[in-house]
């Protein structure tokens, strides 16, 4: 299961992060035209692309035997 948040750029430098569970290891704020220098994987960057298009949860499936892990 993937997870995906998005926010925006406030006035304040501070990034503020509510992680009650402490999964988090890092947070960053990245281009959405350098996704694929920071996701290889082709299951997670392709949904990931999509949703940040089109607020658009889909369901994917790929075959990785057929069209490999990465892009």
């Amino acid at each position: 299961m993937q997870v995906y948040y998005y926010g925006s750029v406030t006035t304040t430098n501070e990034m503020i992060v509510k992680d009650p569970d402490l999964d988090i290891f890092e947070v960053k704020f990245v281009p959405l035209i350098e996704l694929r220098n920071y996701i290889k994987f082709r299951p997670w960057i392709i949904p990931l692309e999509n949703w940040c298009e089109e607020r658009v949860l889909r369901y994917y499936c790929f075959d990785l035997d057929k069209e490999g892990f990465d892009l």
